[in-house]
């Protein structure tokens, strides 16, 4: 009995060992990724496919599940919400691993002790109508300060998977200047059905009408048919543009785009 007690002891101090030390693990992880967050993400950006790129820091030596991602601002006309630039790094667990079944079990508590020291809003989003259609159940919870997200966890509660969101303020450091915004409008029976919006970042912009000609030229010709209305927005921010397209009440398709008229990101 006194063996099988002593081996009972020793594996719980095994297990709460490991439990404390994945925990100080992750804190240093989660320290490092928000230093390089406030430099733009300048040491974990990798290799990009387009606006993925691979992130060589990660949580708990979890290799090649970790991502560096920019997405534009963009406004959805059916649930009348625009969601903003985010320029971001995220990692998914699955906890059928040991790493993931820690994360999927502590980060809240661990990201709730963050958010205590350094004043940071808590909120827990409501599932949308996608989710309740589709039976998705779902935890999102978003950390705040000045209204700005500064890091977003997402619990997938049937998979038990969690996604972590680190958030920064800066866009990615090879985008050059915002010229402003060209907007083509598709016009369906005289109605404005939604709206391409093509951010343009470079030097100097020639004209609009050239950079229209640029875009359409290979197209083919029903969308030549339905996009002949077009605006120019010169430095025009992506709010300004996304209220725009809410006061219109129609959705917005965005890419970025050089003056040449082709896509950056």
């Amino acid at each position: 009995m006194k063996t099988i007690l002593s081996f009972i002891i020793g594996l719980f101090s095994v297990i709460f060992y490991a439990q404390e030390n994945n925990e100080q693990i992750f804190k240093n992880d989660l320290n490092t990724i928000i230093e390089d967050a406030t430099k733009g993400f300048q040491i974990s950006r990798g290799d990009c496919n387009g606006k993925s790129c691979n992130a060589s820091l990660n949580f708990l030596g979890v290799k090649n599940t970790a991502f560096i991602l920019h997405s534009e601002a963009q406004y959805w006309k059916y649930s009348n919400k625009t969601d903003p630039e985010e320029f971001f790094f995220i990692q998914k667990f699955d906890s059928l691993t040991n790493q993931g079944k820690f994360v999927y079990e502590n980060s809240e508590r661990i990201f709730d002790e963050y958010a205590s020291k350094n004043n940071l809003s808590k909120k827990v989003e409501k599932e949308d109508k996608w989710a309740k259609k589709s039976n998705v159940k779902y935890r999102s919870i978003i950390y705040s300060k000045n209204r700005r997200k500064v890091f977003q966890l997402f619990f997938t509660l049937g998979y038990k998977t969690v996604s972590i969101y680190i958030h920064s303020d800066l866009r990615p450091n090879d985008l050059p200047n915002s010229l402003g915004c060209l907007v083509l409008y598709n016009i369906q029976s005289s109605i404005l059905a939604s709206a391409n919006t093509y951010y343009v970042y470079g030097n100097s912009l020639a004209s609009a009408d050239i950079l229209y000609a640029k875009i359409i030229s290979d197209k083919d010709e029903t969308f030549k048919r339905l996009f002949v209305k077009y605006e120019w927005m010169p430095n025009a921010s992506r709010q300004q543009v996304n209220q725009k397209m809410k006061s219109l009440g129609i959705q917005e398709y965005s890419q970025i785009i050089n003056p040449d008229g082709f896509t950056i990101r």
